[in-house]
């Protein structure tokens, strides 16, 4: 027990007494020449204490804003160029393990030491470059405003000390200024001017803290040195330059989209027309208009069933709660066998399932993979399916969902409404791509791979989009707007067009479907509130029957048909006073590794 007592109090006196990281002297020579360049010594003395390290690292900011000489409203930074370095360690020749002269975060990066060796304690290292572009110039003084240490190691500092001097005899330093402390702190360090002004030394008055540095600045008669700036785009002006490449690129696609998805279209304006052109199936007019197969265009669909009479629907009265959604029971009135259109075909085979076909049809076999065949209490197929069984198999719909657009382009594409011409728009829209990216990589590289990500999403939207109406097709789609109008008009409208049909209970529900597949229903109905109609023999619903009841249930019904496919897709898955610390150029910091 003893010698674990002892173990212990020598472990956490070692501990205690065990000299952590920190810089004793961080001393900076700077000399200004007639090119305005500065060259710029660093001599650290870095104390690793009882850690074994390979060297330092350095970094140097390169970009600086001088406020007042923004260029294009900020888009525009001041940058430095750093050139000649040097490295010593302890006065000899210290080999660099890394050097970045521009690093992801746009700084200037070293790293000193190799890996095949490591040190302790104290070592002396002397950083030597040249500075161009980090003068300021004013209208009546130019000046150095250099931000000497940085504000990023992240071990105390003890002592700081920048000499500043200058190669041009005529040249004296006025208004000098030291800060110390975090950004934008203006605590001043000490100042002393040496030679009448022509070198001044900045010391710091205190250790700085991981997180503080010192930055000195001084001006200077103007016109003593060579003007030099160098310009780069600011974090402002690289996001507005990229974001401009994007919008012309995407710009210059969606025209050439345009122009290629619209190359057969007439441009004429849009007549009403009075009846759906050549009779085409309700919700094959619904996904001509918006190429999509929705919740409106299945309550087309089995709407248009009912009112060829393979189909009845009837309101149930129950609710499984008391202000709970209501339940709809559809009850098969034909075979399968006995439908001929493939699109009938198609909407009895999302409600009713039939074992006896062997072959559900050679264009609509997925359906047999896409839903489970079911069998009543008996034993036998069901031939009636409330909505709530439906609502089961929603998940079912949205499997097969993308295989039923699929199955109803192709159906247009055999009808010769659409036409597919990928690899013309492919082979443009790549041209549009690849010159993004050689540009992004020659300008942004930083944001090349999301471009790329970009870009290559987009191949992938037109790829899907890259179909086209014939000239069949724009006939067809353009009847159907027209025919849209029609069932969207008002009373008065209706009667000041002087060959408009006149108003029937035929007609009505004959055009229903059409209009449940455009969205438009209560605007058909409204032409009708005023005219009886009797009950359709294929809906059992209220007993006192009326067009707006009509149409609200079936907007009801719509509504539960598109709550149920919802769910099921839910549950998937300066210098002279007003400076401060950090300003001007230069920065960074470093540390030890």
């Amino acid at each position: 027990m003893r010698k674990i007592i002892t173990f212990f109090i020598i472990f956490f006196l070692s501990f205690a007494f065990s000299r952590a990281e920190s810089i004793k002297n961080y001393n900076i020579k700077i000399n200004l020449n007639r090119d305005s360049s500065l060259d710029i010594e660093e001599n650290i003395t870095y104390d690793f204490g009882q850690s074994q390290k390979h060297g330092i690292f350095r970094f140097i900011p390169l970009v600086f804003q001088v406020k007042g000489q923004e260029k294009w409203g900020g888009l525009l930074e001041r940058e430095i160029k750093i050139s000649d370095l040097r490295v010593l360690r302890n006065g000899g020749k210290e080999p660099i393990a890394e050097l970045d002269e521009k690093d992801s975060n746009g700084n200037y990066f070293i790293k000193i030491g190799s890996p095949h060796k490591s040190y302790q304690g104290i070592q002396k290292y002397t950083i030597g470059y040249r500075v161009r572009g980090s003068l300021r110039y004013f209208e009546d003084f130019d000046e150095i405003y250099w931000n000497a240490t940085g504000l990023d190691w992240p071990v105390i500092i003890e002592q700081a000390r920048v000499e500043l001097g200058s190669n041009l005899p005529e040249l004296k330093f006025e208004k000098p200024s030291c800060y110390q402390g975090r950004l934008k702190s203006a605590e001043a360090c000490q100042v002393t001017k040496e030679g009448g002004g022509k070198n001044i030394v900045f010391t710091s008055t205190r250790p700085l803290n991981p997180g503080e540095g010192l930055t000195v600045a001084a001006s200077f008669k103007k016109g003593l040195v060579k003007k030099e700036e160098f310009w780069t785009l600011s974090s402002a002006g690289f996001w507005v330059g990229f974001l401009s490449l994007l919008a012309a690129l995407i710009g210059a696609m969606v025209f050439y989209i345009r122009s290629f998805l619209n190359k057969y279209n007439p441009h004429k304006p849009v007549i009403t027309v009075y009846y759906p052109y050549k009779n085409y199936h309700p919700a094959l007019t619904g996904y001509l208009i918006d190429k999509k197969f929705d919740s409106s265009d299945l309550t087309a669909g089995i709407l248009n069933l009912a009112q060829k009479g393979f189909l009845e629907i009837e309101k149930l009265k129950e609710r499984t709660f008391l202000f709970g959604p209501d339940n709809y029971e559809f009850r098969a009135k034909v075979e399968y066998d006995d439908l001929k259109d493939d699109l009938d075909k198609l909407f009895y085979s999302l409600i009713f399932k039939n074992e006896k076909d062997p072959i559900i049809d050679s264009n609509l076999s997925f359906l047999r993979a896409g839903f489970p065949w079911e069998y009543d209490e008996k034993g036998e197929f069901r031939k009636k399916v409330r909505l709530s069984d439906i609502s089961e198999r929603a998940r079912d719909v949205l499997k097969i969902k993308n295989r039923i657009n699929s199955w109803l382009n192709s159906y247009a594409l055999d009808n010769a409404i659409i036409e597919k011409s990928q690899n013309q728009l492919f082979w443009v829209v790549a041209a549009f791509i690849f010159a993004g990216i050689f540009v992004s990589a020659s300008f942004f590289p930083k944001l090349t791979g999301l471009l790329i990500l970009l870009e290559f999403l987009s191949i992938i939207v037109i790829a899907v989009t890259s179909y086209r109406y014939t000239k069949k097709g724009w006939e067809i789609k353009n009847n159907l707007e027209g025919f849209k109008k029609f069932l969207s008009l008002t009373e008065k409208e209706r009667m000041e067009f002087f060959n408009a049909p006149e108003k029937n209970p035929k007609e009505f529900f004959e055009y229903l479907p059409y209009a449940i597949a455009f969205g438009v229903e209560k605007k058909w109905a409204e032409q009708f509130k005023n005219t009886p109609l009797d009950k359709p023999e294929w809906y059992k619903g209220a007993d006192n029957f009326s067009v707006g009841v009509f149409v609200s249930e079936l907007d009801n019904l719509n509504s539960e048909i598109q709550s149920s496919i919802a769910t099921a897709a839910a549950s998937g898955s300066g210098s002279g006073g007003g400076g401060f610390s950090g300003g001007g150029a230069g920065g960074g910091g470093g540390g030890s590794w």
